[in-house]
């Protein structure tokens, strides 16, 4: 029983497609413009940049992993 259990479920990378410090690293971008913002030393228009270009990092890395649905479960079919 235990063995199905082990072979059943996909690890936390496989699932994620990516490994948990790329994503707290992917997380922990914001924080600078959070910080820059609310202390005010940013003037709207970099803030403005900062918010759309942070984003854009996120779509850029899960692009280039394919990180899906699709690639992870299409070996867990039986």
């Amino acid at each position: 029983m235990n063995e199905k259990l082990a072979d059943r479920g996909p690890t936390l990378l496989r699932r994620l497609g990516l490994s948990p410090l790329a994503v707290a690293a992917l997380a922990l971008l914001a924080v600078p413009r959070v910080i820059a913002h609310d202390l005010g030393l940013v003037d709207p228009g970099l803030n403005l940049v900062l918010v759309f270009a942070l984003p854009l990092v996120w779509l850029v890395v899960v692009l280039a992993r394919r990180v899906g649905r699709r690639s992870c479960c299409a070996g867990s079919r039986a």
